[in-house]
């Protein structure tokens, strides 16, 4: 499976440069590529680490496509910036939602019969484990990692009121609640601007600081002599780029007055992730105020 995912991932590379930008791209890989690799996944849910591992590498490789970070970019901080989910995590909500169909009657009546075994009846006394099944034992860890023995025990371990959800997609939502959306105002600008305000977010940018942290450079020093040229000192204090930050802050200050929020309020950090008390259109204005200024500042022209 991890195979087929390489010479896809491959052809979204040589897009990823191209006129392709994040959005694009994102939609091909959620809605052309990712799809492959679950294809049937609730079957193969016993696979090894090793194999969960390779096709997990493959979502890893497209998220770096995508989003244009790089290597040194944590996988964790990877999913915050794409709001996707581990495919792991996926089979997982997959296979509770077959057995939550299987247990309601929603699927061939064959599988039904699975569940009136002896090993898998459901406790039919009131208790606070109402909607439980019985914990199958099993000897052999690919048969204790297999569809029946491994779902039973992952929906034991759902709450009550999830496990007995009056409908499928009340069931669904009670696994969906702890997903969060990206911002669009991520994936606007040209595709350039777009992958050096990401890595500016994800702290992989070429500045001294960031490859310096990622034991790239041996210094963080600025060119104009300061010690640390982080992403504080990029937007605020380089004397390089005066004349960008000049502009920057008169388009932030006519902003600020336009949608009557407080200019102070508009820190580095908001330039970099947005601000979650303001408007998408608020947000988005300032990633255009920002991209203006990384394309003028030139800072970032070769990488």
């Amino acid at each position: 499976m991890a195979s087929v995912g390489r010479p896809i991932n491959s052809w979204i590379y040589c897009g990823a440069y191209s006129t392709l930008d994040r959005r694009t791209l994102e939609i091909v890989y959620l809605t052309h590529i990712r799809p492959i690799l679950e294809y049937s996944n609730i079957v193969f849910c016993n696979l090894s680490d090793g194999d969960s591992e390779k096709l997990e590498s493959t979502q890893i490789r497209a998220a770096r496509i995508i989003t244009g970070a790089t290597i040194s970019c944590s996988k964790a901080n990877l999913y915050l910036e794409t709001g996707w989910e581990e495919l792991k995590t996926r089979r997982t909500k997959q296979q509770l939602i077959f057995l939550y169909k299987i247990k309601n009657n929603m699927t061939s009546p064959s599988l039904q019969t699975f569940l009136e075994s002896p090993d898998l009846l459901t406790r039919r006394y009131p208790t606070r484990n109402t909607g439980e099944f019985n914990t199958i034992m099993a000897r052999t860890e690919n048969y204790k990692k297999s569809f029946f023995p491994s779902t039973v025990s992952k929906w034991n371990s759902l709450d009550a009121k999830s496990r007995n959800a009056p409908s499928l997609l009340a069931f669904k939502s009670s696994l969906n609640n702890d997903l969060t959306s990206v911002p669009n105002y991520y994936k606007i600008g040209t595709r350039r601007n777009q992958i050096t305000h990401t890595r500016l977010r994800l702290g992989c940018s070429n500045l001294m600081y960031d490859l310096y942290k990622n034991f790239i450079k041996p210094r963080p020093n600025c060119l104009c002599g300061h010690h640390t040229e982080d992403y504080i000192h990029y937007f605020m204090n380089c004397p390089l780029y005066n004349v960008a930050r000049n502009t920057m802050d008169l388009q932030l200050e006519m902003l600020a007055q336009t949608h009557n929020i407080p200019l102070d309020s508009v820190t580095t950090d908001t330039l970099l992730v947005g601000d979650l008390n303001f408007s998408n259109i608020v947000n988005t204005k300032v990633f255009e105020i920002v991209h203006n200024y990384i394309h003028s500042s030139g800072r970032f022209r070769h990488g």
